[in-house]
């Protein structure tokens, strides 16, 4: 042990902000260690920069010694820029109001710094996990809804920058997310939700366009301009190489069920999915109101149809294509099944020029 300096307590402002510092300070042979407290009511990204520079200066002659140890804080309410503009506004950038935030900066060579995040909250959403300003060096992060409080879709997107007439519902999520050099490069995501409802999915209206079922819900007064409600939503997914790997995704809706599978590009956006329209009207039903295929199927009146569409490009604009019922996976199959517990029959695209009785549907039981 050698000489050290403690600091009970140093008032000072960074962006205008009052901030409390205290701590000790040791003079080593080439760094000054440091173990030090930061308390704040409100902070600002630049005031973390401020602060930054003010304890690791850039190195000249006269700099003082590089810092190592590290910097504990506890923050009241942290304004930090997001990485995402806002949507549908490329060039207004919205800024995350993280509170509280808590955890310790450990301070590295080269001006580097390491954040490990205790607790901090964004958006509905509780985040902790390992930041590094070294964008080669791993960042781990883990992101879930609160157990003592209700998390919304409505709240929570509009705080993201993400325009609110999506989706309305209370949701659970839990992700741990990888990420270097700007990747993301691996674990998983999980949302639940129910009773919610779809207000505005461009994929949604697109697919629905192609297999016309529209008419089916206006004809069984079962579906709404305001939307298609649900009663249960889960998507579970992993991601790989900057991927997203969708294992599962299941809506239940009120009269309309789908069930998705595939991946989607997290930098180009290109995505390549599988999706099972199911009307939750058996065969007859849905034959006995509208012509969906031009034509009467045979089949029990306890059997469910299902309707195989093919997701590919760019999720913006993506292409939308009937597929045949031998494209369909098991993996797919076996979702299908756990999910509606009756029989259904896939049925395929009704080719230009096909004759009835020439088309052939899959049973899945």
């Amino acid at each position: 042990d050698g000489p050290r300096a403690v600091l009970e307590k140093l008032d000072l402002r960074l962006d205008g902000e009052p901030v409390t510092l205290s701590g000790t300070i040791m003079p080593l042979a080439d760094t000054l260690a440091v173990d030090l407290a930061l308390r704040a009511g409100r902070l600002s990204g630049r005031a973390i920069t401020k602060l930054n520079d003010l304890l690791t200066p850039q190195p000249t002659e006269r700099s003082i010694y590089p810092l190592t140890g590290r910097l504990a804080f506890v923050v009241d309410s942290l304004l930090w820029p997001s990485p995402f503009p806002v949507d549908g506004e490329t060039e207004r950038v919205p800024s995350y109001d993280i509170a509280p935030a808590s955890g310790t900066v450990r301070f590295q060579p080269g001006r580097a710094l390491a954040i490990d995040i205790t607790a901090a909250g964004l958006c509905g959403l509780e985040i902790s996990g390992t930041y590094h300003s070294d964008p080669d060096r791993l960042q781990e992060y883990t992101v879930t809804t609160p157990a003592d409080t209700i998390a919304r879709f409505q709240d929570t997107l509009p705080c993201l920058g993400i325009r609110q007439d999506v989706i309305e519902g209370d949701f659970t999520m839990q992700a741990r997310l990888l990420r270097r050099q700007g990747r993301w490069e691996g674990k998983s995501a999980a949302i639940h939700s129910e009773n919610g409802t779809i207000l505005r999915m461009r994929l949604l209206s697109q697919i629905f366009k192609v297999i016309n079922i529209t008419d089916l819900f206006a004809t069984t007064g079962q579906y709404s301009g305001k939307g298609v409600a649900y009663s249960r939503l889960d998507l579970k997914s992993d991601i790989h190489n900057n991927e997203l790997v969708i294992d599962r995704a299941v809506i239940r809706g009120q009269g309309l069920n789908l069930f998705g599978r595939g991946r989607l590009d997290l930098g180009t956006l290109d995505s390549d999915l599988i999706i099972l329209i199911a009307p939750l009207k058996t065969l007859d039903a849905i034959l006995a109101r509208v012509p969906l295929v031009g034509r009467i199927i045979g089949g029990e009146n306890a059997t469910l149809v299902t309707i195989p569409v093919g997701v590919k490009g760019n999720i913006k604009e993506p292409k939308i294509s009937l597929l045949p019922p031998e494209a369909i996976g098991d993996a797919v199959i076996e979702m299908v099944k756990e999910t509606l517990l009756l029989p259904f029959r896939i049925l395929g695209p009704i080719l230009p020029g096909e004759k009835p009785g020439e088309q052939q549907e899959t049973p899945a039981r």
